[in-house]
C-alpha cells in the first residue's frame, strides 16, 4: 500500500497504488506503472468494508498520504497532474473523506501561482521546468498531513531532495576498481495552508 492509516474503531484503512499497462506507450509488454489510487477500510476482524476507487476531475494523483483527524475525519493529501503522463507536478489536493463509507466530503486543490516558483531554482525543478517524469515525482516527498486542534485547520508539509550516484576509478587505469558515491540532498521545505473550511489557501 501506498500509505497506511488505523480508525478510531480499530480498523485499517489502505491507500493503494493500482498498476497497469502504460497508458502512454506505444510498445507491448512494457514494466507496469501507477494508473490510479484507491481508498480501502478494513474492519478489526479483516473484513473489507469498502474499496473506492479515488476520481479527481481530469486530474491525475501521482502520490498520496491518509490521516486521521481528532475529529475522526479522513483526509487525503497528494500531489496531482494535470497529463495522465505525469510529466510535471501541477500542484496540491486535499480530499477530506467519511470514514465509515469512504464518502468524499470535500475537496481543494491549490496550484502555487508563477511569481512563486519562478524565483526559487529548487522549486523550478518540480512545478513545470524539468520535462523528466522520473525526475518530477522523485523531487518532491509525499505531503505529510498535520493538523491544528486549536484552529481546526490542516497544514501540509512536503521537501525538496536529490539523490545521486556518480562512479570513479580508485587503482591504475588498467584495473577494474571501482568506487560508487551516494549522495542525499535535503532540499527547501514547503508549506501550504488550509482555512477554516479546510481549502487549501497559500503557500510559504
Amino acid at each position: 500500500p501506498a500509505d497506511i492509516a488505523l480508525t478510531n474503531d480499530k480498523g485499517l484503512l489502505l491507500l493503494e497504488s493500482n498498476y497497469g499497462p502504460d497508458p502512454n506507450s506505444k510498445k507491448k509488454n512494457t514494466e507496469p506503472v501507477i494508473t490510479s489510487f484507491s481508498l480501502s477500510k478494513f474492519s478489526v476482524d479483516g473484513k473489507r468494508v469498502y474499496t473506492n476507487k479515488i476520481k479527481l476531475e481530469n486530474k491525475f494523483l501521482i502520490k498520496g498520504k491518509i490521516s486521521i483527524t481528532s475529529k475522526n475525519e479522513l483526509l487525503l493529501a497528494g500531489l496531482f497532474c494535470n497529463s495522465s503522463k505525469l510529466e510535471e507536478i501541477t500542484g496540491f489536493v486535499l480530499n477530506k473523506y467519511d470514514v465509515s463509507s469512504g464518502a468524499l466530503v470535500n475537496s481543494s486543490e491549490f496550484i502555487p501561482p508563477a511569481d512563486i516558483i519562478k524565483n526559487d531554482e529548487a522549486r523550478k525543478k518540480v512545478f513545470g521546468r524539468d520535462k523528466t517524469r522520473d525526475a518530477m515525482i522523485n523531487n518532491m516527498r509525499t505531503p505529510a498531513i498535520i493538523n491544528n486542534p486549536v484552529t481546526n485547520t490542516t497544514l501540509l508539509l512536503t521537501e525538496f531532495f536529490s539523490f545521486n550516484t556518480s562512479e570513479f576509478s580508485t587503482g591504475p587505469s588498467s584495473a577494474n576498481d571501482y568506487s560508487t558515491n551516494f549522495t542525499f540532498l535535503n532540499g527547501p521545505l514547503l508549506f501550504v495552508d488550509t482555512d477554516q473550511n479546510n481549502q487549501l489557501s497559500k503557500i510559504s
